[in-house]
């Protein structure tokens, strides 16, 4: 922007034309008296741009908090609904570790409130005295009257640990070491203790309700492939499948699968080849990886083709999830189609997950879509057989096709007009007309 900005700076209008193109493509103004010394100095460039990344920067905090905002008032469950529950406090407790931040607006999708509260302490889920103190200090604001329908409300305390399905060695802390039995016993066992001390202290019957969730944080190793057809009025079928793993596209595991033995046009049949060719041997194999998600580009007719493949094959068809075009294919607009007979799901426009379907869908459409046109330009200009033929390298199939104007011309040459084309002798000649023949 700068640049175009600084390609009108002797403009009669340059301040006007200068803040119009800030405001449009910025959403900011720029310094007005850098603009008006550009006459007499030259542009500051130096300046316009600290001034561009320092609001673009405030203008970055105050639209997250804005989208923020409007994100958690669709949080599901917030203290009216804690109340209609029969609970005045939520006291959480995670596992001190880095995997379950955020654990109670995107694990729990519960609103942050003030009477929600989440605390967790290194080498333990939580410390009894202190959860104890923070219980009797909301008791007696229950008791005192200083808490609106306090008589029939209770106090609820969660405590969250994290497991990994896939290894249950790779993760863990000190809370619990790392497998789902272990993380169970301390945080049952922590949870007794609290329960034990209040009732001690305060008589029986005063302990709070409790409450164990494990949480499968296993997301480095959640793999996703996506699955897409491309052709040109069914000429050079090609379906792609793309990897999603460790949080990022994975283009070194991208396979391209060319369709062949079906109608032309017909999407279904060449979505089932592919994924028979892709699923077959995996299918067989007990130790096999398989994606803990398929992505099939494409509404009710290619999840059903899909889901008569898995069926096949006995995979589980749960895996399987289309992404449909939405109303006039706009982006954003896209639903989510299962093949085990669940109801569609719309997703907000600005969904993070809907974000990264999309992201994936398109990264599937763009290598099928670049693989068919390769493959249909081979196909029209006969650059894969002549490149079979011994001795033909891209040099000498490119001084053919640039002599005769394609392969067919090629194909229609007699052995002398083959010799006319530079580097190619009566033998090369001889060899091409056989194989073209």
């Amino acid at each position: 922007v700068l640049k175009q900005i600084s390609a009108h700076q002797h403009d009669a209008t340059f301040a006007e034309r200068a803040q119009q193109l800030a405001l449009e493509q910025l959403g900011f103004e720029l310094p007005r008296e850098v603009l008006d010394d550009a006459w007499v100095s030259g542009l500051d460039l130096r300046a316009l741009h600290s001034h561009c990344i320092f609001n673009s920067l405030k203008l970055c905090v105050e639209r997250a908090s804005a989208e923020q905002a409007g994100w958690s008032q669709r949080l599901p469950i917030d203290s009216n609904l804690l109340h209609s529950c029969g609970y005045h406090t939520v006291d959480i407790s995670p596992c001190a570790d880095g995997r379950l931040q955020g654990i109670a607006p995107y694990v729990l999708r519960l609103l942050p409130a003030p009477n929600v509260r989440v605390k967790a302490y290194a080498g333990a889920l939580f410390d009894v005295d202190g959860d104890v103190a923070d219980w009797a200090q909301r008791e007696v604001e229950r008791l005192s009257g200083a808490m609106e329908d306090g008589d029939r409300l209770n106090y609820l305390k969660i405590a969250v640990y994290h497991l990994s399905s896939s290894n249950p060695g790779a993760q863990g802390c000190a809370a619990h070491g790392s497998n789902d039995r272990q993380a169970t016993e301390s945080a049952l066992s922590r949870l007794d203790e609290l329960r034990e001390a209040i009732d001690r202290s305060f008589g029986v019957g005063a302990a709070p309700d409790v409450l164990l969730i494990g949480v499968d944080t296993d997301l480095d190793a959640l793999r996703i492939e996506c699955f897409d057809v491309s052709h040109t009025a069914g000429e050079a079928t090609q379906a792609s499948c793309v990897v999603f793993q460790h949080h990022a596209m994975q283009s070194a595991q991208y396979r391209r699968y060319r369709i062949d033995g079906v109608t032309p046009g017909d999407d279904y049949a060449a979505m089932r080849q592919v994924l028979t060719r892709r699923y077959a041997k995996l299918a067989e194999d007990a130790d096999a990886r398989l994606p803990d998600l398929v992505l099939i580009d494409g509404g009710r007719g290619q999840i059903a083709a899909a889901r008569e493949v898995f069926e096949e094959l006995g995979l589980d068809i749960g895996r399987l999830v289309g992404v449909e075009k939405g109303e006039g294919r706009k982006v954003g607009l896209e639903e989510l189609v299962f093949a085990d007979g669940r109801p569609k799901v719309a997703l907000p426009p600005d969904s993070p997950a809907l974000l990264l379907v999309a992201q994936i869908r398109d990264e599937a459409h763009r290598f099928a879509i670049t693989g068919m046109r390769a493959q249909r330009a081979r196909t029209r200009t006969g650059g894969s057989k002549l490149e079979d033929i011994p001795g033909i390298g891209p040099k000498r199939r490119a001084n053919l096709l640039s002599r005769f104007g394609g392969v067919r011309g090629v194909a229609s040459a007699s052995v002398e007009d083959l010799m006319t084309v530079d580097g190619i002798s009566r033998d090369l000649a001889q060899t091409i007309y056989a194989a073209l023949h």
